[in-house]
């Protein structure tokens, strides 16, 4: 007779499925709880910040007499606990300190009768526009080398320089100057052309160049972040595809940064330094030539000019007549000739 497996008996397999069924329980049990736990401090700390911000509102509120409320509920919710989800670790939040701002600087203040007074006037605002100028100015003068020199001197005095001159003599003497001053002294420049001689045209162009500049630098800091990051993979190469690889990408790179950093520098100089070209000529004088002198003047002059036309004239056809005088001298030797014979 045999003895009967009681471990067979009692571990059978329903038997392990409700114990797994009732240790499953439990366990969803035990998190529900944990769930339960956790989102009832969720709510309790949002009702803690509700109220504190309830509470910072209406002490603003009666400390400014109703006239900052607005400015007031942003840096209140700016130090409201985050927003906890269900399932997630609960964390304290901190203090957010308190940073003066517009708004705190433009807020009126209280006189000691309780009276607010006006608000104090806010700084202006820098301008930082970039601004390139550009001009001419035409003035005559009877001694253009004279103005020349004394413009020169002016220039260099204003904190410029020239960038160009030229002068000739003789009757139809002038002299054109290309000069870079400062871009505030282009006024004074130009004052000063005036008290050299007789002002005719003056053009004065200006170009807002700022949104360029803001470009240049951009994409100047972000190149050059590109080259420090291609030089540093350079450093760190370990075979020769990827020496050459590197140092292929960081020469076009290099190239970009000097161009960019080229026209930068040049759009700078446009910037502070402004362009002013000036033009000195002699002025024109006229003769009065009405009456019988005048009409006398005036007849000379034309016999003059007729003089001078028949002379060119002369001189252009004395060339032909030389061709044809020993043409015609041929003809007749040869007619000679035949009749002797």
């Amino acid at each position: 007779m045999t003895t009967p497996n009681r471990l067979d008996d009692i571990l059978t397999d329903d038997r392990i499925a409700r114990m797994r069924g009732a240790v499953m329980a439990e366990v969803g049990a035990d998190l529900d709880r944990v769930r339960r736990s956790r989102r009832h401090r969720t709510i309790g700390i949002s009702a803690a910040a509700a109220v504190a911000v309830v509470a910072v509102g209406g002490g603003v509120l009666v400390g400014t007499q109703g006239s900052q409320t607005s400015s007031s509920a942003p840096e209140a919710a700016r130090g409201a606990a985050p927003t906890q989800y269900a399932g997630t670790p609960t964390r304290t939040a901190e203090p957010t300190p308190t940073r003066a701002g517009p708004a705190a600087a433009a807020a009126p203040t209280t006189a000691p009768n309780g009276t607010p007074t006006a608000p104090s006037t806010p700084a202006p605002i820098q301008n930082n526009r970039q601004v390139i100028t550009t001009g001419s100015v035409s003035v005559t003068n009877a001694d253009p080398a004279a103005v020349a020199r004394e413009l020169a001197a002016a220039a260099e005095r204003l904190g410029g320089r020239v960038d160009a001159r030229t002068e000739s003599g003789g009757d139809d003497a002038r002299a054109s100057l290309t000069l870079r001053v400062p871009n505030d002294k282009v006024n004074e420049l130009v004052e000063k052309v005036g008290g050299l001689g007789e002002v005719g045209t003056v053009r004065l162009e200006h170009e807002d160049v700022t949104g360029t500049v803001v470009d240049l630098d951009a994409r100047i800091r972000a190149t050059q972040v590109s080259v420090d990051r291609l030089t540093a993979i350079l450093a760190r190469a370990d075979t020769t595809a990827e020496v050459i690889a590197a140092e292929s990408a960081l020469t076009t790179r290099q190239q970009e940064l000097e161009t960019l950093q080229s026209r930068r520098a040049s759009i700078g100089d446009q910037v502070s330094l402004s362009t002013v070209t000036v033009t000195v000529t002699k002025p024109t004088v006229t003769v009065d030539r009405s009456g019988f002198t005048g009409g006398l003047q005036d007849g000379w002059d034309a016999l003059l000019g007729a003089g001078r036309w028949l002379l060119v004239i002369t001189g252009a056809v004395l060339p032909w007549a030389a061709v044809l005088l020993v043409l015609y001298g041929v003809y007749r030797g040869v007619r000679h000739f035949r009749r002797r014979s």
